[in-house]
């Protein structure tokens, strides 16, 4: 199905006329011309004025609808500012100016702009009303799937060659895969979008950083950081600062990853303050918070990392998953305080609001284990509990890389100190296996 918008006009109200099962005679009629002229014009040879093709326009029932070359060009223009609006997440102004041009469904032949229009129609659904660390519904990702089904067919029987459909679509669907948490999948179709060089400096930013991302959850901050940092350093203007403080964030966390305390400290603090000034989103700012302290318990700055967190337990009470994480990084704090009693004080806290929730009992017990490390019951509940459970054969988030990285060091440390060495070596296997992870990757 090739793209046809440079047909003659004549022929483009031929195909329309057809596709609504009207006549020359009825159109004739409602134009008050004869059929033969009907004729002539369809066969272009006879001069369309644009007050007759008004009336033609109004007798098809399209009178919005893009017709000539100018008109096209601006329905094109109008999709790419949508796209903008979506990567900006101004949903509600992308659906309002999707709605606007609906019209173009009427157009058989406009193949190109009707692929556009439904892939940018895709990516507010896909982005609407996205939560952080909300599961969609079995429901929403029947919905993707009928959307992106619909999707495949259409780019199937498209044998244009646009730029912008093929890097939009590969997207798209990178996008659908990470609905369902398909990260491989995820990451060869943003791929394949990146390969795809376009002009578009904000779209190729949005597409490396959902591949930065991706990295990220496969636990490899180093190329993560090749693609956060050319994101970061491509996507400008006045609607890039939620872009912006997203990007900043991840790069943030790599860097922290791979020991790079100080970039991470500046990105850190700087996407806080902003946070602070500009949004209101408590979700957002206590995640800022919460990262910001963790690194503060890296460089030492117990007192600064308390102070933060009390700021994010207190935004975060009504959302268990930032409330765990801002309480297990207080324990931290204080551990390394030797604020004993406040530390065993908020660790059976701790235990006790986190029933019902294995993963974060085992969290909080970690860090119980991690502050009497010396007893032989601690050293073994984190080889044998703690390890599989950040590192349970699958490739751990980078958020779970730190934790693991620590608590092999710690662990390997206090068997070399007893002359375990057998033990000691293999901690230290893992710590290789580790690090090997973050460096090399699959292709």
């Amino acid at each position: 199905m090739a793209n046809q918008s440079t047909l003659p006009i004549g022929e483009k109200i031929r195909q329309i006329r057809k596709e609504k099962g009207l006549s020359q005679v009825n159109m004739a009629t409602a134009i008050g011309k004869s059929q033969s002229f009907v004729n002539r014009i369809e066969q272009g040879q006879a001069d369309c004025t644009q007050e007759l093709l008004t009336e033609i326009k109004k007798f098809l029932g399209i009178e919005n609808a893009p017709l000539l070359e100018h008109e096209v060009t601006q329905y094109q223009n109008r999709l790419c500012i949508c796209n903008d609006m979506v990567i900006a997440n101004r949903m509600t102004e992308a659906e309002i100016m999707l709605q606007e041009m609906f019209p173009v469904e009427e157009l058989p032949y406009e193949h190109e702009l009707i692929i556009l229009r439904a892939l940018v129609s895709a990516g507010i659904l896909y982005y609407k009303d996205e939560l952080y660390g909300i599961l969609l519904t079995d429901t929403q990702l029947a919905e993707f799937t009928v959307v992106q089904q619909n999707l495949d067919s259409l780019f199937s029987s498209f044998d244009g060659e646009s730029v912008l459909v093929n890097q939009l679509y590969n997207y798209i669907k990178g996008i659908y895969y990470s609905k369902h948490h398909d990260l491989k999948n995820t990451l060869l179709y943003y791929k394949k979008a990146y390969d795809i060089k376009t002009n578009e400096a904000r779209t190729i930013s949005r597409i490396a950083r959902a591949i930065g991302s991706c990295y990220i959850s496969f636990g490899k901050p180093f190329h993560a950081i090749r693609y956060l940092e050319q994101s970061l350093s491509l996507f400008s203007g006045d609607r890039s600062d939620n872009h912006n403080a997203a990007v900043s964030a991840e790069l943030a966390i790599c860097y922290e990853t791979v020991g790079e305390y100080e970039k991470a400290k500046e990105l850190y603090e700087t996407n806080l303050a902003a946070l602070r000034s500009i949004y209101g989103n408590k979700v957002e700012l206590s995640k800022a918070l919460v990262n910001t302290a963790a690194l503060y318990n890296k460089m030492n700055k117990y007192e600064e990392a308390v102070s933060l967190l009390d700021q994010s337990i207190a935004l975060t009470k009504d959302i268990k998953q930032m409330y765990f994480a801002a309480l297990s990084n207080k324990l931290d704090s204080l551990m390394y305080l030797q604020r004993t009693s406040e530390f065993e004080e908020l660790l059976q806290h701790c235990l006790s609001i986190a029933q019902g929730n294995e993963f974060f009992i085992k969290a909080f017990e970690t860090i119980g284990h991690i502050a009497t490390i010396k007893e032989a019951a601690s050293m073994e509940y984190l080889e044998k509990v703690s390890i599989p459970l950040f590192y349970g054969g699958e490739k751990p988030h980078i958020s779970s890389l730190t934790m693991l990285i620590d608590i092999c060091k710690a662990l390997e440390g206090q068997y070399r100190k007893k002359r375990q060495i057998k033990n000691a070596n293999a901690i230290a296997a893992i710590l290789r296996d580790i690090y090997e992870g973050m460096i090399f990757v699959e292709d």
